[in-house]
């Protein structure tokens, strides 16, 4: 189960990344599209699911994917990654602004945005992997990476920086 937000994969400029997925997927794969729906008619091998409601909802969705594809262009941290990843899930995503920042080579992999064959590769790759083990990495990477106390301690650094500077 490859699984993506429907609002990146719907989008005009990703049409070429849709087909190509589309088109190179092996039978035993689909593409679980949530958030919204499209207008266009899909194959076979892409589900649109529309609006998850609740925490938990999104929780057992995320987990049941064997990989998170987020084709998006344009994002500062994007929270459908973060949160695939705390439930388990690696990500591959385009090299685009922060998407790059939420994932760390193990966990995910971060490919030149626009190329839809090396994002295809890279799920490839990253769904091969034994899912147990990496999702237990996957798990670890956002809790030692994303701990609210530390985000907390980052900006007052930054505030008192901009504060020293301020008074020069």
């Amino acid at each position: 189960v490859i699984l993506g937000p429907s609002s990146k994969w719907n989008l005009p400029v990703n049409k070429e990344t849709y087909d190509y997925f589309v088109n190179n997927m092996t039978d035993d794969m689909v593409l679980v599209l949530f958030g919204g729906n499209s207008s266009r008619r899909t194959p076979a091998n892409v589900k649109e699911i529309g609006y998850i409601h609740g925490q938990r909802s999104m929780a057992e969705l995320y987990s049941m994917a064997d990989v998170f594809v987020n084709c998006s262009r344009e994002d500062t941290l994007p929270g459908v990654n973060l949160e695939c990843q705390a439930c388990g899930t690696p990500v591959v995503t385009y090299d685009a602004t922060g998407c790059r920042e939420t994932v760390d080579g193990i966990c995910g992999k971060a490919i030149s945005t626009g190329n839809s064959s090396a994002l295809f590769n890279a799920m490839m790759q990253v769904k091969t992997v034994n899912k147990q083990e990496l999702s237990q990495q996957c798990v670890s990477m956002i809790e030692n990476g994303y701990r609210m106390y530390d985000a907390y301690l980052k900006y007052i650094v930054l505030f008192r920086q901009i504060m020293e500077y301020d008074n020069r």
